[in-house]
């Protein structure tokens, strides 16, 4: 790799992380960078055998809150679960739509 394109991979990362700061809360941001998030991440994964829960495609996963109640104390099933980008992407297009208030006819 060269120095042009590890410098591209270093500011697009970056740029990433800037813009999920700016669209989560605090303390959502905190708790997806702590210690214990990664900790439960790998849990998660070797719970379920690095598969997706939704699909189960082997794949890099995500963890997806279902619901934010539990926001610090999350637990596996529960809270949490390990989505592939697909249905990772799936079920946050849904949460989003289910989000948005119903047009009055």
């Amino acid at each position: 790799m060269n120095a042009l394109t590890w410098l591209y991979l270093i500011l697009k990362e970056n740029a990433r992380l800037i813009r999920a700061a700016f669209r989560f809360s605090p303390a959502y941001w905190q708790r997806t960078h702590s210690a214990s998030w990664y900790k439960l991440k790998a849990q998660i994964v070797r719970q379920q055998g690095g598969s997706c829960y939704h699909c189960g495609m082997i794949d890099f996963l995500f963890i997806h809150h279902l619901h934010y109640r539990n926001l610090g104390h999350e637990q596996f099933e529960r809270d949490v679960i390990g989505l592939c980008k697909k249905c990772h992407r799936a079920a946050d297009n849904a949460r989003k739509k289910e989000a948005q208030p119903h047009a009055k006819i």
